[in-house]
């Protein structure tokens, strides 16, 4: 495939928003541009379970709201994810990076194991995706950016109905407040 990038980029990127998602092959960041590849348009961060507060993303996070001017940020969760799966079965987990990525994601997100067990996938993706933004949204930067009219918030796509449902479950904005569904 041979793509023409607009010159414009060649010159720097000045992307609408920061996606922060999961590294599952099911995922494509073009859902958020109605399918279509569109160059330049996105700052894509992705990992295992869309943990926004993991060191690397962070600091992209960060990059993306300091120096390229994104207008939004938003965490997205999405129906049957590999991580949340991993979370439940956390005390199980013989792979220690995995076992360690597990632990701060219940530690930091979930603030305990008890409050992962007994839980579907799902709630745990919805509950991941709503802490991570709350946590997120009092970080000094990432504060500061809100205050600046910066939008953050948070979405579960669920591709196992169709169409594809997104649900917006968080936002946070300058007005001091969330709306939360």
């Amino acid at each position: 495939m041979r793509i023409n990038y607009p010159s414009d980029l060649l010159k720097g990127q000045n992307p609408e928003k920061v996606v922060v998602c999961c590294s599952d092959s099911r995922e494509s960041e073009t859902k958020y541009t109605n399918w279509e590849f569109v160059p330049g348009k996105i700052f894509v961060v992705r990992n295992a379970g869309n943990c926004a507060l993991f060191l690397d993303a962070l600091a992209s996070i960060r990059y993306a709201a300091l120096h390229l001017n994104v207008k939004e940020i938003e965490i997205a969760g999405h129906y049957n994810c590999g991580m949340m799966n991993a979370l439940l079965r956390f005390e199980e987990e013989e792979d220690e990076v995995i076992r360690e990525a597990c632990g701060f994601i219940i530690s930091k997100v979930f603030k305990g194991y008890e409050n992962v067990k007994g839980k579907s996938p799902e709630e745990l993706a919805k509950i991941n995706v709503v802490n991570q933004v709350k946590i997120l949204s009092e970080d000094k930067v990432i504060k500061e950016w809100i205050n600046r009219g910066g939008i953050l918030k948070g979405t579960y796509f669920d591709f196992s109905k169709t169409p594809l449902v997104v649900e917006t479950l968080i936002v946070e904005k300058s007005n001091g407040g969330n709306d939360e569904n």
